[in-house]
Protein backbone atom coordinates (compact mmCIF):
# COMPACT_ATOMS: atom_id res chain seq x y z
CA UNK A 1 0.00 0.00 0.00
CA UNK A 2 1.23 3.52 -0.70
CA UNK A 3 1.22 6.40 1.79
CA UNK A 4 2.87 9.79 1.58
CA UNK A 5 5.25 10.85 4.33
CA UNK A 6 6.21 14.51 4.22
CA UNK A 7 5.00 14.48 0.59
CA UNK A 8 7.21 11.53 -0.43
CA UNK A 9 5.68 8.16 -1.40
CA UNK A 10 6.43 5.24 0.92
CA UNK A 11 5.35 1.63 0.42
CA UNK A 12 4.07 -0.08 3.58
CA UNK A 13 2.35 -3.36 4.37
CA UNK A 14 -1.38 -3.54 5.03
CA UNK A 15 -2.27 -3.09 8.72
CA UNK A 16 0.75 -0.86 9.32
CA UNK A 17 0.30 1.50 12.26
CA UNK A 18 2.15 4.70 13.08
CA UNK A 19 4.64 2.96 15.39
CA UNK A 20 5.46 0.50 12.59
CA UNK A 21 5.97 3.36 10.14
CA UNK A 22 8.34 5.22 12.47
CA UNK A 23 10.36 2.03 12.96
CA UNK A 24 10.49 1.45 9.19
CA UNK A 25 11.72 5.01 8.64
CA UNK A 26 14.15 4.84 11.60
CA UNK A 27 12.53 7.86 13.27
CA UNK A 28 13.02 8.19 17.03
CA UNK A 29 9.46 8.29 18.45
CA UNK A 30 10.61 10.21 21.52
CA UNK A 31 11.31 13.36 19.53
CA UNK A 32 8.57 13.62 16.92
CA UNK A 33 4.95 14.49 16.29
CA UNK A 34 2.73 12.81 13.70
CA UNK A 35 -0.30 14.06 11.79
CA UNK A 36 -2.51 12.29 9.28
CA UNK A 37 -4.08 14.82 6.98
CA UNK A 38 -4.63 17.88 9.16
CA UNK A 39 -5.19 15.95 12.42
CA UNK A 40 -2.43 15.39 14.96
CA UNK A 41 -2.41 11.84 16.28
CA UNK A 42 -1.72 11.50 20.01
CA UNK A 43 1.26 9.32 20.89
CA UNK A 44 -1.01 7.07 22.96
CA UNK A 45 -2.93 6.27 19.74
CA UNK A 46 0.05 5.46 17.50
CA UNK A 47 -0.11 1.72 18.09
CA UNK A 48 -3.83 1.52 17.28
CA UNK A 49 -3.92 3.97 14.36
CA UNK A 50 -3.65 1.94 11.16
CA UNK A 51 -2.63 3.70 8.00
CA UNK A 52 -4.86 3.73 4.94
CA UNK A 53 -3.88 3.69 1.28
CA UNK A 54 -2.85 7.18 0.13
CA UNK A 55 -2.82 8.71 3.64
CA UNK A 56 -0.89 11.98 3.83
CA UNK A 57 1.32 11.76 6.90
CA UNK A 58 3.44 14.55 8.32
CA UNK A 59 6.27 13.71 10.72
CA UNK A 60 7.88 16.61 12.54
CA UNK A 61 11.15 15.95 14.34
CA UNK A 62 12.24 18.07 17.28
CA UNK A 63 15.76 19.43 16.94
CA UNK A 64 17.89 21.62 19.13
CA UNK A 65 20.19 24.33 17.93
CA UNK A 66 23.06 26.18 19.32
Amino acid sequence: MKVFVNKKPVEVENQTNIEDLLELLKVNPSYCAVAIGSSIVKKAEWQTTELKNYDNITIINATCGG
